[in-house]
């Protein structure tokens, strides 16, 4: 494939991997928490993949597929398992509204733009945009956990935060 071609469906991904998370912090119902957070994590392994695609960063197509199977395949399968045992039927309960929470979220997002600007000029990553994607997915999670009642979706902010630091280390690895 050609560079210019990846590196567009790279950062393709990339911006779908925010508008995921956002999704995530959005959504009222905690099934399609679980199912937007596997469709997260495809969006990662298929970032990481199209990372691999690029010359001496062949050893990430390892950690692509098992982030493929295990974080969109398996870990949504367990939480679905869960779900049906335990007979959780409610909605996603939160200590402040959707609305508020996509504000604190936005901050955030410009907050992580923000102080990784620097990065912008001196840094020789090719897909430095992905840090402060990476850092902003980080805090999602951490406000995910912080806003929400349920331990099912505080797990799941836990997981969008550790999704947040193997974007982290997979755009550090080149």
């Amino acid at each position: 494939m050609d560079a210019r071609l990846i590196s567009s469906l790279t950062h393709l991904t990339g911006m779908l991997l925010l508008a995921a998370a956002l999704a995530i912090i959005a959504s009222p119902q905690l099934f399609a928490c679980i199912r937007l957070y596997a469709v997260h994590s495809l969006l990662l392994a298929a970032t990481t993949a199209l990372m691999a695609c690029h010359p001496h960063l062949e050893h990430l197509w390892i950690p692509a597929l098992i982030t493929l199977l295990l974080k969109s395949i398996v870990i949504p399968q367990v939480f679905f398992r869960m779900i049906r045992r335990i007979g959780i039927r409610r909605e996603v309960e939160s200590y402040i509204n959707i609305p508020f929470s996509l504000i604190l979220a936005l901050g955030l997002l410009f907050l992580s733009f923000y102080g990784t600007a620097h990065l912008w000029e001196s840094s020789s990553i090719e897909e430095k945009g992905f840090i402060p994607m990476a850092i902003a997915t980080v805090f999602w999670g951490m406000l995910m956990m912080a806003t929400r009642k349920k331990a099912l979706t505080q797990i799941v902010g836990l997981l969008l935060m550790e999704n947040g630091l193997f974007l982290m280390a997979v755009t550090l690895t080149s």
